[in-house]
């Protein structure tokens, strides 16, 4: 593996990691249940 494709590697996860996020502040997660499933919410 590259280092550019480490680092789009890394960049293609903050981004997910950051939309599910604005999904979970928008109340929209319900409609991912199996993607932002947490004991907590």
């Amino acid at each position: 593996m590259t280092s550019m494709q480490k680092w789009l590697r890394i960049g293609a996860t903050l981004m997910f990691g950051l939309f599910v996020a604005y999904l979970d502040r928008s109340n929209l997660s319900v409609t991912l249940p199996t993607i932002t499933h947490d004991p907590e919410y």
